[in-house]
Protein backbone atom coordinates (compact mmCIF):
# COMPACT_ATOMS: atom_id res chain seq x y z
CA UNK A 1 0.00 0.00 0.00
CA UNK A 2 1.48 3.61 -1.11
CA UNK A 3 1.91 5.92 1.89
CA UNK A 4 -0.21 8.70 1.04
CA UNK A 5 2.12 11.11 3.75
CA UNK A 6 3.15 14.30 2.06
CA UNK A 7 7.00 13.74 1.85
CA UNK A 8 7.39 16.91 4.11
CA UNK A 9 5.77 15.02 6.75
CA UNK A 10 7.94 11.47 6.58
CA UNK A 11 10.08 11.04 9.07
CA UNK A 12 9.76 14.59 10.64
CA UNK A 13 6.58 13.91 13.32
CA UNK A 14 8.47 15.12 15.86
CA UNK A 15 9.79 17.97 14.47
CA UNK A 16 5.79 19.07 13.56
CA UNK A 17 4.39 18.11 16.81
CA UNK A 18 7.15 20.14 18.78
CA UNK A 19 6.94 23.28 16.24
CA UNK A 20 2.93 22.98 16.60
CA UNK A 21 3.09 22.56 20.61
CA UNK A 22 5.29 25.81 20.57
CA UNK A 23 2.89 27.21 18.43
CA UNK A 24 -0.21 26.11 20.81
CA UNK A 25 1.37 27.08 24.33
CA UNK A 26 1.79 30.69 22.31
CA UNK A 27 -1.64 31.20 20.73
CA UNK A 28 -2.97 29.80 24.33
CA UNK A 29 -0.75 32.55 26.40
CA UNK A 30 0.63 29.22 29.23
CA UNK A 31 3.55 29.17 30.57
CA UNK A 32 5.63 26.36 30.30
CA UNK A 33 4.22 24.99 34.19
CA UNK A 34 0.37 25.07 32.75
CA UNK A 35 1.67 23.24 29.29
CA UNK A 36 3.31 20.83 31.89
CA UNK A 37 0.13 20.78 33.86
CA UNK A 38 -2.33 20.18 31.06
CA UNK A 39 -0.20 17.58 29.68
CA UNK A 40 0.31 15.93 32.98
CA UNK A 41 3.62 16.06 33.50
CA UNK A 42 6.40 17.80 35.69
CA UNK A 43 8.06 20.98 34.25
CA UNK A 44 11.19 19.68 33.37
CA UNK A 45 9.68 17.06 31.54
CA UNK A 46 7.77 19.31 29.60
CA UNK A 47 10.67 21.72 28.93
CA UNK A 48 12.55 18.58 27.62
CA UNK A 49 9.42 17.59 24.98
CA UNK A 50 9.80 21.39 23.77
CA UNK A 51 13.44 21.36 23.27
CA UNK A 52 13.84 17.59 21.74
CA UNK A 53 10.37 17.44 20.13
CA UNK A 54 8.58 14.66 22.13
CA UNK A 55 7.86 12.15 22.63
CA UNK A 56 3.73 12.57 23.54
CA UNK A 57 2.06 9.73 23.50
CA UNK A 58 -1.74 9.59 22.64
CA UNK A 59 -2.83 10.39 26.45
CA UNK A 60 -1.29 13.70 26.09
CA UNK A 61 -2.67 14.12 22.26
CA UNK A 62 -6.42 13.32 23.51
CA UNK A 63 -5.61 15.43 26.25
CA UNK A 64 -4.91 18.68 24.19
CA UNK A 65 -7.76 17.74 21.78
CA UNK A 66 -10.65 17.71 24.56
CA UNK A 67 -8.63 20.13 26.98
CA UNK A 68 -7.37 22.81 24.45
CA UNK A 69 -10.08 21.78 21.09
CA UNK A 70 -6.57 21.05 19.29
CA UNK A 71 -7.02 19.85 15.47
CA UNK A 72 -5.05 16.80 15.64
CA UNK A 73 -4.93 16.89 11.69
CA UNK A 74 -3.07 19.81 12.11
CA UNK A 75 -1.06 19.08 14.92
CA UNK A 76 0.04 15.62 14.16
CA UNK A 77 -0.14 15.56 10.13
CA UNK A 78 0.65 18.97 9.80
CA UNK A 79 -2.61 19.07 7.45
CA UNK A 80 -2.97 23.05 6.58
CA UNK A 81 -6.78 22.27 5.50
CA UNK A 82 -7.54 22.45 9.10
CA UNK A 83 -6.33 24.97 12.00
CA UNK A 84 -4.55 24.57 14.67
CA UNK A 85 -7.75 24.78 17.00
CA UNK A 86 -11.04 23.06 16.12
CA UNK A 87 -12.98 26.36 17.13
CA UNK A 88 -10.87 28.77 16.24
CA UNK A 89 -13.77 31.19 15.09
CA UNK A 90 -13.31 34.26 17.31
CA UNK A 91 -9.67 34.91 15.46
CA UNK A 92 -8.90 38.74 15.07
CA UNK A 93 -7.56 39.10 11.12
CA UNK A 94 -3.55 39.92 13.10
CA UNK A 95 -4.31 36.31 14.66
CA UNK A 96 -5.32 35.05 11.14
CA UNK A 97 -1.77 36.28 9.48
CA UNK A 98 -0.14 35.35 11.94
CA UNK A 99 -1.16 31.88 12.13
CA UNK A 100 -0.74 31.89 7.90
CA UNK A 101 2.65 33.08 8.69
CA UNK A 102 3.29 30.03 11.22
CA UNK A 103 2.02 27.53 9.30
CA UNK A 104 3.90 28.50 6.31
CA UNK A 105 7.14 28.20 8.11
CA UNK A 106 6.31 24.79 9.83
CA UNK A 107 5.27 23.25 6.15
CA UNK A 108 8.41 24.86 4.54
CA UNK A 109 10.73 23.19 7.32
CA UNK A 110 9.54 19.84 6.32
CA UNK A 111 10.01 19.78 3.00
CA UNK A 112 12.52 18.73 1.26
CA UNK A 113 11.63 18.49 -2.52
CA UNK A 114 12.24 22.16 -3.91
CA UNK A 115 9.61 21.77 -6.54
CA UNK A 116 7.35 20.79 -3.01
CA UNK A 117 8.25 23.79 -1.76
CA UNK A 118 7.97 26.81 -4.35
CA UNK A 119 4.42 25.26 -5.35
CA UNK A 120 3.55 25.88 -1.48
CA UNK A 121 4.77 29.38 -1.38
CA UNK A 122 3.04 30.53 -4.07
CA UNK A 123 -0.38 28.38 -2.70
CA UNK A 124 0.00 30.40 0.44
CA UNK A 125 0.90 33.98 -1.55
CA UNK A 126 -2.38 33.29 -3.28
CA UNK A 127 -4.37 32.81 0.22
CA UNK A 128 -2.69 35.54 1.81
CA UNK A 129 -3.32 38.26 -1.29
CA UNK A 130 -7.37 36.46 -0.92
CA UNK A 131 -6.74 37.01 2.61
CA UNK A 132 -6.18 40.48 2.52
CA UNK A 133 -8.64 41.50 0.00
CA UNK A 134 -11.14 40.66 2.37
CA UNK A 135 -9.47 42.66 5.58
CA UNK A 136 -8.70 45.92 3.72
CA UNK A 137 -11.70 46.04 1.16
CA UNK A 138 -13.53 48.22 3.20
CA UNK A 139 -10.25 50.10 4.60
CA UNK A 140 -8.99 51.04 1.00
CA UNK A 141 -11.31 53.10 -1.90
CA UNK A 142 -11.43 51.23 -5.40
CA UNK A 143 -9.25 52.87 -7.28
CA UNK A 144 -12.12 52.38 -10.38
CA UNK A 145 -14.75 54.55 -8.50
CA UNK A 146 -12.60 57.52 -8.48
CA UNK A 147 -14.38 60.62 -10.44
CA UNK A 148 -12.52 62.53 -12.63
Amino acid sequence: MKDKRPAGVIGKEREIVHDNLVMLQTKLGYSNSEMAELLGVEKKYYERIKKNGGPLDYGRLCSLHYNCGVDLNYFVANNTDHDLLIDDKQKKPADDYHEMLEKLIAILRGMSDQQERVEELFYTYKRFGDYLKTVVKDDIPDPSSKSN
